[in-house]
């Protein structure tokens, strides 16, 4: 069924995007611990995603991150004619991701994620490309050498969902979150107490005319041990449970 742009834009304010897992515009993660205060344990498989530092505008906070995203946006070509090599449009995808710019490495090695505070320090602003794209040679190049296309390997992320506006960069929810995870006897061992000295993102799945109530945001914690070292601590946990 087909709708009009009012409809559709309508639709988008009261949170329905058509972004899915299903429709391969979102990342097919698995959840593999779910905590009865809403945070979960996740992992994630391999993407790619279109990076932008906002380090490259030269302005306020607020307006450089708005030039990240109308940056992103022409290069999917969401805007006008996109500005990509092959001049070939993208769906646009969910969540968008924000941290703190990455460290400079190749390409093809893991992402290293540093924390972000609620200054005015440089963050990396990422749109997840479609899950179609399986290696770089697909990805079409971007024509503003400022977007970095990058691998995010395969990982887990601990995460804590709400809905709302984001404030502060997400500080306030990112302590909420690990005050959370301090008292529950596994998640403590993969977060660190100072809310601000673990690696972290923000994910939101809706654009800012989107109703606050209907907003998804997401804080995920990126601990720094491997998928299977994670499993095995569930495991022992369950068991101990049991007992």
């Amino acid at each position: 069924k087909t709708f009009s742009p009012k409809t559709r834009k309508m639709g988008i304010a009261l949170g329905k995007t058509g972004i899915s897992v299903e429709n391969g515009l979102s990342p097919a993660y698995e959840t593999i611990l779910t905590r009865a205060n809403g945070i979960e344990i996740r992992i994630y498989p391999k993407f790619y995603v279109a990076e932008f530092a906002t380090e490259n505008v030269k302005s306020a906070k607020n307006e450089r991150l708005d030039s990240a995203f109308m940056t992103l946006a022409k290069y999917y070509g969401v805007i006008g004619k996109p500005m990509n090599e092959k001049e070939q449009s993208l769906s646009m995808t969910a969540p968008v991701i924000m941290e703190k710019t990455t460290l400079k490495i190749d390409m093809t090695a893991p992402v290293i994620t540093r924390v972000m505070d609620s200054s005015n320090s440089d963050i990396g602003m990422s749109f997840i490309l479609p899950n179609s794209f399986n290696n770089f040679a697909d990805i079409p190049k971007p024509k503003d050498q400022r977007i970095k296309i990058k691998e995010i390997p395969r990982m887990v992320a601990i995460c804590y969902t709400w809905y709302g506006r984001v404030t502060d960069g997400g500080v306030s929810k990112l302590k909420e979150f690990v005050e959370m995870a301090l008292k529950d006897e596994l998640l403590k061992k993969l977060v660190e107490e100072d809310a601000l000295k673990n690696n972290w993102r923000l994910a939101g799945y809706h654009p800012p005319f989107t109703l606050p109530a209907y907003q998804k945001q997401e804080v995920h914690i990126l601990p720094e041990i491997g998928v299977d070292e994670v499993q095995k601590m569930i495991d022992v946990s369950t068991s101990q449970s049991a007992d």
